[in-house]
């Protein structure tokens, strides 16, 4: 699950590098990380339950990339942490 982040994240960031602009993931942008560990984590359900494993990888990354699309549709995003002014 941890490679599939990996890979899903800094794919984006090469991509944004080699288009010569700041990497969205280092910008306050919609989610990215955070849709492909939900669908890692469900990938890694279906194979607890002993789910056919391709029916678990469709529906990990259905989940990931359902969940990246409505991100970018309404504008979801995490939320900012705050610091404390001492």
């Amino acid at each position: 699950m941890g490679m599939g982040v990996i890979t899903a994240t800094f794919g984006g960031v090469i991509c944004d590098v080699l288009c010569n602009e700041i990497p969205r993931i280092f910008r306050r942008t919609e989610l990215h990380a955070t849709c492909a560990f939900a669908g890692g984590w469900l990938f890694i359900a279906g194979e607890a339950v002993d789910a056919p494993r391709p029916l678990a990888i469709a529906a990990g990354a259905a989940l990931a990339f359902g969940l990246r699309m409505a991100a970018v549709g309404r504008g979801w995003r995490l939320p900012e942490l705050r610091r404390s002014d001492e």
